[in-house]
């Protein structure tokens, strides 16, 4: 983005609004049948995500979060283009699983 600005005339300036940091909530006791992951941030917070979700139906809500998950492992079944609703649709999750 940077790079579109600067070749259009603009100077862009950065001014970070939100801080990502760990809730440090505790896992579910039990494996989830589907995890639907909305940030690639998850990787960076969640140290043992590769194991935590092997074998687990994973959707991803972007190409760049799908991306970050199979770095350490976890497979995505589903990537999303038009967001959370739309990704777990077509990973075909069903009430009660």
């Amino acid at each position: 983005m940077d790079t579109f600005l600067l070749n259009v005339g603009h100077q862009p300036v950065h001014v970070p609004l939100v801080q990502l940091c760990a809730t440090g909530a505790v896992m579910p006791p039990r494996k989830p049948s589907a995890v639907l992951v909305t940030s690639k941030a998850v990787v960076r917070f969640v140290p043992r995500i590769g194991s935590l979700l092997k074998g687990v139906r994973t959707s991803a809500v972007g190409q760049a979060t799908a991306d970050a998950l199979e770095q350490v492992g976890v497979r995505v079944q589903m990537v999303g283009e038009g967001g959370g609703l739309e990704a777990l649709e077509r990973l075909e999750v069903r009430i009660g699983e």
